[in-house]
């Protein structure tokens, strides 16, 4: 809703990303261990947690250079204020009102909708196993 549209034109500061500057790679990441939780695995969510961790910092530090690159002064003032990846505990520097686009904001919660489908199915299969459907079948802890 924030950046969606606009981010290779504008820097985007205020909503969450006044608070961290990769809030959409934090929430992904609290979704996807919240997901391996959601699968009472606690080794695939370590694995997954590192995994996803060493994977973003790379990404991220690519996305910094190109925006440092695009936005010069105003992003060193932002990264200065802004902490990467785990959120400052303030409230959000926000306007009262924000524009949203419909289209690109539906289009977005399609985007995450995978979550929501994934625990889901972690939930079927936890029953069916339960119930002898899946009969054998055991997850590591």
């Amino acid at each position: 809703m924030y950046i969606r549209g606009r981010k290779d034109s504008q820097l985007c500061t205020t909503g969450p990303y006044s608070l961290t500057r990769n809030p959409l790679y934090l929430f992904s990441f609290l979704g996807v261990v919240g997901v391996c939780l959601a699968a009472q695995n606690l080794i695939l969510t370590g694995i997954t947690a590192l995994l996803f961790l060493a994977y973003y910092h790379v990404i991220i530090r690519k996305e910094e250079t190109r925006l440092r690159e695009m936005f010069g002064v105003a992003w060193e003032d932002y990264a200065t204020r802004v902490p990467r990846f785990l959120p400052r505990w303030q409230g959000p520097d926000t306007a009262d009102v924000v524009e949203v686009n419909v289209r690109i904001f539906t289009r977005s919660l399609g985007d995450v909708g995978w979550f929501l489908v994934a625990i889901i199915a972690i939930e079927l299969v936890e029953d069916m196993r339960i119930d002898g459907v899946l009969g054998g079948w055991v997850l590591p802890y």
